[in-house]
């Protein structure tokens, strides 16, 4: 997690100094709008770093403590650097202290006081007090001013720039309906003009569309033009390039709010999502559910460590990746717990099934000692008799229920039919 942070935290750095050198006007905004996503995601990683040792009600590791240590101060940093707004409206300004303020009260007095206080009693082993949901549901409505915060923020940077960009755009219209006054002028004058002006003019505003539409847009080759129209032809092919930037990062988003970090699998949410759009077709198409996990995992992890459990976690999703079809989507649920959702009934499924088991079985997981790490998993089958996802899923979790429970290592269906 701490990685994957720190790789986007990059992104957005690299992404707003682009930003700053192309519009040195921007340099303030963007600064705070980094600034207030830096302090947001350290705040979160804060956070998320206490909940393990808490569930496993063990001892703050020295390194993890030295990184809490390290947050805090770069947090603080953090604080420090937000007190500054310039090129801030008196308005936006307003605003922007009042959430400053509130975060102050909320996060930086309480939200911070409770994590020194867990870390204060995982040092001192006073497990009595701590209990993972209840600091989750204390810290996160600690951090609850810093998200309204930067989403105010952001609202407020948009606004302004919808604004300029509406204005920008009145001009341009402006800027068109007087070339199209000179250019019924210049025809009536000289029909050589039509094809130095008006024509090349018809052309770009082609682009204008199909860019208004946000279709993909493709150059086309320039006609022969008068100079005059030069710089339209550029903006339209600057403009371009930004939506397109625009589209890239906004699926990259997507796509990041719906993969899982560590495995690149499908994440819950979007699995879930994937599962109620195929049941809507349900009766007229068959859906099954495959719920697996590791066996044996908590082992695995106390024998070997987290970042052994960490490569056994992505082989298997590799595995699963590789069984991934139009008609196969593969998700991790969190811990070791997996699903595939199959558009077909229980016969291809249990064929699937049978497949994933036998590249589990062939998985060669080594540790960083050279020890190889035997891997298997417990499968169970289920197929929908409704278009409910909930009912489909406590079906198949009853089927992995009985194949934990009857030995492990082993596939459990409810047979050749409908559950």
């Amino acid at each position: 997690m701490a990685a994957t942070s720190a790789a986007f935290q990059d992104r957005i750095h690299a992404v707003a100094s682009a930003i700053i050198k192309r519009m040195h006007t921007l340099a303030s905004p963007v600064r705070l709008a980094v600034g207030l996503s830096t302090f947001r995601n350290r705040a979160g990683l804060l956070g998320s770093m206490l909940i393990a040792p808490i569930n496993m009600r063990r001892n703050l590791p020295p390194a993890n403590r030295t990184r809490v240590n390290q947050l805090i101060g770069e947090i603080n940093a953090d604080w420090d650097q937000l007190q500054f707004h310039v090129g801030l409206e008196s308005e936006e300004a307003a605003v922007f202290d009042a959430w400053r303020n509130r975060t102050r009260e909320r996060y930086m007095t309480h939200g911070l006081a409770l994590v020194e206080n867990t870390v204060r009693q995982l040092q001192e082993a006073e497990y009595t007090t701590l209990n993972a949901a209840d600091f989750t549901a204390r810290y996160v409505l600690a951090m609850q001013p810093v998200e309204i915060w930067r989403h105010r923020f952001f609202e407020i940077l948009e606004h302004r720039y919808a604004e300029k960009a509406r204005r920008a755009w009145r001009h341009l219209v402006t800027v068109i309906s007087a070339a199209l006054a000179i250019m019924v002028v210049a025809f009536l004058a000289i029909g050589r003009i039509y094809w130095r002006l008006q024509y090349p003019f018809l052309h770009v505003s082609r682009d204008v569309v199909e860019l208004a539409h946000d279709r993909i847009f493709r150059a086309r080759d320039r006609p022969p033009h008068d100079k005059a129209l030069t710089p339209l032809f550029d903006a339209v092919d600057i403009l371009a390039d930004r939506l397109a930037e625009r589209r890239a990062v906004t699926h990259q988003l997507r796509q990041l709010a719906d993969m899982d970090s560590l495995t690149d699998l499908l994440n819950r949410r979007a699995f879930e999502r994937q599962a109620r759009q195929w049941l809507a077709g349900y009766p007229n198409e068959p859906i099954s559910l495959i719920s697996l996990d590791i066996d044996h995992f908590k082992q695995i992890n106390d024998r070997y460590g987290h970042l052994a459990g960490d490569r056994v976690l992505c082989e298997l999703a590799n595995v699963l990746q590789g069984l991934t079809t139009d008609d196969v989507i593969a998700s991790r649920f969190g811990g070791d717990e997996f699903a595939v959702l199959i558009r077909a009934g229980w016969a291809r499924s249990q064929a699937i099934a049978g497949q994933l088991q036998t590249a589990v079985r062939g998985l060669e997981v080594g540790t960083d000692d050279d020890v190889t790490i035997d891997v298997a998993v417990s499968i169970g089958i289920a197929e929908a008799t409704s278009s409910d996802l909930s009912s489909l899923m406590h079906a198949a979790d009853e089927q992995l229920y009985a194949a934990k429970t009857q030995g492990r290592d082993c596939i459990r269906t409810t047979g050749g039919g409908p559950v």
